[in-house]
């Protein structure tokens, strides 16, 4: 659902808001950006089925259906391609606990390398969820520099204005 609220602009930010193809995708990420940078965790998460890395809920970066969920993405989205890496180790790891003691197979696909590596007994060890999260959320920042830091913003709360005597009295029918 969408709904309208109108701004006040000075002539500085009504040029700037000109320019811009899109004003209100700016508004609506810059308010997104703020609830998450100051209610952390506390604030809504974009996705309702978001993708568990050990007990850490990331809500999905590559999703074109909802916004980009700032809790999780604050410097924005990694590349598909490494998104589908970490997905495609998180299936390495599901596979290597329903399968105990089996060998895991290193191939050139392998979707990690550095988080793959071959032990002295010969076997393959692959890193846990934490340092795959870890992974993704450094490749997502190398990727994208955030854009403007919104931590000297603060919200007022708004006063109520006393309604005019006359509009009373014209809705009142007097």
């Amino acid at each position: 659902m969408s709904r309208i609220k109108s701004i006040s602009l000075d002539d500085r930010t009504w040029a700037i808001a000109s320019r811009m193809p899109n004003l209100s995708h700016f508004v609506r990420e810059c308010l997104l950006r703020y609830e998450a940078q100051v209610l952390g965790s506390k604030a809504n998460h974009m996705d309702d089925h978001p993708i568990k890395f050990g007990d850490e809920p990331i809500c999905k970066p590559n999703t074109t259906k909802t916004a980009l969920c700032f809790i999780c993405w604050p410097n924005g989205r990694p590349s598909d391609t490494e998104w589908s890496a970490a997905m495609s180790h998180l299936r390495h790891l599901a596979w290597a606990r329903e399968h105990p003691g089996r060998m895991l197979e290193s191939n050139p696909d392998d979707p990690i390398p550095e988080l793959m590596a071959r032990g002295e007994d010969g076997m393959m060890h692959i890193r846990l969820e934490p340092d795959v999260l870890a992974w993704i959320q450094k490749r997502a920042i190398d990727n994208n520099p955030e854009p403007f830091p919104l931590h000297g913003f603060s919200i007022q709360p708004k006063k109520a204005r006393a309604k005019p005597k006359r509009w009373i009295d014209r809705v009142m029918g007097r």
